[in-house]
């Protein structure tokens, strides 16, 4: 797939996937988990963005956005080394590995 096919597929999948997000985290005591899962997405788009060409190797580039995710999620957080503990946390990698794989076989499916 080339780079102006993932780009636009990726805005398609970004709305299919922030649809699920709205469903999954509906309840206001979600309110921190929908906004994670929402910083996770974007990440992913930004890591869509950043590739010159995508394989439908599902497990590769699942792999290789889940690395980005997590990577950049402490970076660009206000809560720093906070994050970084909670990162490891059961519920955190969930979400990570919940919207990676969305995005992902989505992105694929298309």
């Amino acid at each position: 797939m080339n780079r102006n096919e993932l780009i636009s597929l990726s805005a398609s999948v970004v709305d299919v996937v922030s649809n699920k997000i709205e469903k999954k985290f509906s309840q206001p005591k979600q309110k921190e988990n929908k906004e994670l899962a929402k910083r996770c997405l974007f990440l992913c788009r930004e890591w869509t963005l950043s590739r010159e060409d995508f394989t439908d190797n599902y497990r590769m580039e699942k792999g290789l956005c889940k690395k980005y995710v997590k990577e950049n999620l402490v970076k660009q957080t206000p809560y720093g080394n906070l994050l970084l503990n909670a990162l490891f946390s059961v519920l955190v990698k969930l979400i990570i590995e919940w919207i990676v794989e969305n995005y992902i076989r989505n992105l694929i499916a298309k």
